[in-house]
Formats: C-alpha cells, sequence, structure tokens
C-alpha cells in the first residue's frame, strides 16, 4: 500500500560526518484506499437522515483520498433505484434530504 517515506542524506567520511540534507518526502505507488470506519447513520427526522464515518488516515490511505462516495437505497427493495452523493475528501459526514418519511434505508 501507499507508505510515506522521509529520506534526508549525509556524506561521511574518515573524519566524520556534516550535517543532513533537508528531508524530502514521498510516497508509494497509490492503491485501492481501505473502507472507512465507524460508519454511522442517524434519521434526523422523515426526510433526512445524517450519515458520518472516521476519516481515513493518511497512513493508511494507500495514497491520497479524493473524495468519499456515499450509496444509498430503500430498504427491501432491491429494484428501487439507488442514490449517492459525493462529499470531499476532508468531510467525515453528509446530510442526505429528500427522504420518503414513510421508508426505511
Amino acid at each position: 500500500g501507499e507508505i510515506p517515506y522521509g529520506v534526508t542524506v549525509r556524506a561521511v567520511n574518515d573524519i566524520g560526518q556534516e550535517g543532513q540534507s533537508n528531508t524530502t518526502v514521498f510516497f508509494t505507488r497509490e492503491d485501492v484506499p481501505p473502507t472507512p470506519a465507524n460508519i454511522s447513520v442517524l434519521r434526523l427526522n422523515g426526510t433526512h437522515m445524517n450519515i458520518s464515518w472516521s476519516l481515513i488516515p493518511i497512513t493508511k490511505a494507500r495514497g491520497f483520498i479524493q473524495s468519499y462516495f456515499i450509496l444509498y437505497q430503500e430498504n427491501g427493495n432491491r429494484m428501487r433505484q439507488i442514490s449517492s452523493v459525493t462529499v470531499s475528501a476532508t468531510d467525515s459526514s453528509v446530510v442526505i434530504d429528500g427522504l420518503d418519511p414513510d421508508k426505511s434505508y
């Protein structure tokens, strides 16, 4: 997976070593990010729900998270359309509105 590395360089001879270079940070090649953890859904009222999750730490992200993509659908109806919303990589929650108050999601 994606891991950040810091690299510094020092010159060394028989007498000793001098100071080191500035640290340069680089990342290995990106991979598919892990699944977000601590997902929570709270129905705010008949037509709104709040979905939240823990942000994926950069040390575990396997790359740079660009966004979170949330899918939701009415429960018990596989033929029902799947809806989605995309939020910023810095967001850890979203409020979904326009829900049918008589349905379970």
